[in-house]
């Protein structure tokens, strides 16, 4: 389970991590060409088999680095076959305002899309590709002015800035709109419970007073939408747009019987019919602002709509899961039902992640080793990939003497699911050792005569093989003048210069 993490957290997080960071760290010691975890296994014959999907990022504002932060990092389904669909945020330098991505199980990207307005950044929460991969949803945004003389924190103006949220729904071959809808259209403003900031701007800061981050679409068309700063969840109507029920929050349609929730995030339908629904809720517990609970729980709710008043319950034991180190997620997280019933639920700092039993038994938790990162979400999935780029081997050998030498060789295939043996030739094709998969990245070593050029091989548990990499030169000491009665070309000694640089000089 730790080397299905670390490899797929790698996927489209920061394949190179950065220790500036955070120079308060003081050193790169927690970091790897992977992000590492610790895991704890405590009934590991009731873990669902399958891979984590994990997009780390140190801030959310994008910092002046080479790599993109990335956001809802998932698995699709389509025509029978798995897409891996992500985020990749807004602010970057190269790409201010941010777009989708989708890719095959060759790790190639297949389609980009942008939001239709170009100037507008693509919202980070959610990219939701659905009906076999014709369409997909995600959360719009505009900053506008609106009429404000009704707030009853009113600061004295009738008209400020206020960031309106709402969804679409778009084609994936034509980019045509399919569906969007407006919070501003219909939702008070007072049922925010964000403090009033920002009326004034400037533009495009404004008041963000509802702060949509999710988005289901059930089978009967009709969506529902998780808005952090109202406590709420809404059904929201397929056909026109109008709130068919809301759950928590100043005009819940709900009796809610025994238990609240605040600051929610990640709202999901699990069944429906004309009298009841069952959906999937994290209740984060609050913020800085509010705090309804000591801890964060992922909640399996019923809506009975059969009588009036209608009522939403949920059965602790088998309804609940509790954040398991008893903390409070105040931002962020999701919480996905795995097809066994098993609930997989990303707490998102530290990207701690945990998985219970049906029951509610804790079956297992992860974290990173590293607490500088988070990750917005967290999944877990089954994927195949082979990538179309080949694998990537360097090679090195120390020693006084050619003849007295230890070579080592690191060899990593950035997405490849199925690698279970590494195998290494020099150059005349004869076979120096084979070491098992290890990770990220896999690291074999031997002691013997140094050899000029060496290469990997990628071979399957059933012995196929899947890839290899381009022979390589092995790098050796800047000592060693002579290999096997010959000189050596001075590039190819660790630590010296390549003939540009002397020309250079």
């Amino acid at each position: 389970m730790l080397a299905a993490g670390a490899l797929l957290a790698s996927l489209l997080g920061p394949a190179l991590v950065y220790g500036a960071f955070d120079v308060g760290y003081g050193n790169d010691d927690d970091l790897s060409r992977s992000l590492l975890f610790e895991v704890a296994i405590y009934e590991p014959e009731e873990v669902i088999p399958g891979y984590w999907f994990i997009a780390p990022y140190a801030r959310i504002t994008q910092e002046k680095h080479p790599n993109q932060n990335t956001c809802d990092f998932r698995v699709f389904e389509a025509n029978d076959t798995t897409f891996l669909s992500a985020i990749l945020t807004p602010y970057h330098p190269k790409d201010p305002t941010g777009h989708a991505i989708i890719f095959d199980s060759s790790m190639q990207i297949t389609q980009r899309h942008h939001t239709p307005n170009a100037l507008v950044p693509f919202n980070m929460h959610e990219f939701n590709v659905i009906h076999n991969g014709k369409t997909a949803m995600h959360i719009i945004q505009k900053s506008q002015l609106m009429d404000v003389s009704h707030l009853k924190d009113n600061p004295g103006i009738k008209s400020g800035l206020v960031v309106d949220m709402g969804i679409r729904e778009f084609d994936l071959v034509t980019g045509e709109t399919t569906f969007k809808w407006w919070a501003g259209d219909h939702v008070n403003l007072n049922a925010s419970t964000y403090p009033v900031r920002n009326l004034n701007g400037p533009f495009p800061n404004a008041w963000d007073w509802i702060h949509l981050n999710a988005i289901d679409k059930n089978h009967e068309g009709d969506y529902m939408i998780t808005a952090r700063y109202t406590d709420a969840v809404y059904k929201i109507s397929g056909k026109d747009g109008h709130i068919m029920w809301s759950l928590g929050g100043a005009t819940s349609s709900f009796v809610m019987d025994a238990f609240n929730f605040t600051r929610p995030h990640d709202g999901r339908f699990l069944s429906s019919d004309a009298t009841s629904e069952t959906i999937t809720l994290l209740d984060n517990g609050g913020c800085e602002e509010s705090i309804s609970a000591e801890t964060s729980s992922a909640l399996i709710i019923h809506l009975d709509k059969s009588s009036e008043p209608w009522t939403a319950t949920f059965h602790e034991l088998t309804s609940s899961r509790h954040r398991p180190d008893d903390g409070r997620s105040e931002k962020r997280g999701n919480f996905q039902l795995l097809p066994n019933g098993n609930a997989f639920v990303g707490w998102s700092e530290n990207s701690y992640i945990s998985e219970h039993s049906p029951d509610g038994r804790l079956l297992m938790e992860a974290q990173f080793t590293s607490h500088r990162f988070v990750t917005y979400r967290a999944y877990k999935f089954n994927f195949t990939s082979a990538p179309s780029e080949p694998p990537v081997l360097k090679a090195f050998a120390y020693g006084e003497s050619v003849d007295q030498s230890v070579s080592v060789y690191y060899v990593s295939w950035n997405g490849a699911t199925d690698v279970a043996i590494w195998e290494f030739y020099d150059e005349d094709d004869a076979l120096l050792g084979r070491a098992p998969k290890s990770g990220f990245e896999t690291t074999f070593s031997r002691s013997s005569r140094y050899r000029d050029k060496v290469y990997a091989v990628a071979v399957s548990a059933g012995g196929v093989v899947l890839g290899k990499t381009v022979l390589e030169d092995v790098e050796y000491p800047r000592s060693w003048t002579v290999s096997d009665g010959r000189q050596e070309p001075d590039d190819r000694r660790e630590g010296s210069m390549s003939s540009g640089e002397k020309d250079e000089l």
